[in-house]
């Protein structure tokens, strides 16, 4: 009786053994598999990142391009009409000025 109580432990025991090796190697496949699909995750982040850099840059470069025409504009029409540019800065600080004070 004794016996099938030890070889039953011994059965168990080895049961055991196989299932944490089997859990193991299954840990090791699934860290494996996480590792591809992070390395994957960041290429793919990173592309983005460069995708929206290179919009960016190319976006702001033409809107500085735009703002610096209308800088040119600007100067050019207060160098034509002196008087009534100084008159429409006067006109906004005053609007500022009774925003302020209303404050």
């Amino acid at each position: 009786m004794a016996a099938t109580g030890t070889r039953t432990r011994t059965q168990s025991g080895k049961d055991l053994e196989n299932q944490i090796a089997e859990l193991r190697k299954e840990i090791a496949e699934i860290s494996e598999t996480l590792s591809r699909q992070g390395f994957h995750i960041l290429d793919s982040a990173r592309d983005t990142a460069s995708d929206v850099y290179d919009a960016l840059k190319a976006k702001s470069a033409k809107a500085a391009h735009v703002a610096g025409r209308q800088a040119h504009y600007v100067a050019d029409t207060a160098r034509e009409r002196p008087v009534a540019s100084a008159a429409v800065l006067i006109g906004i600080g005053l609007v500022i000025g009774g925003l302020l004070a209303r404050r």
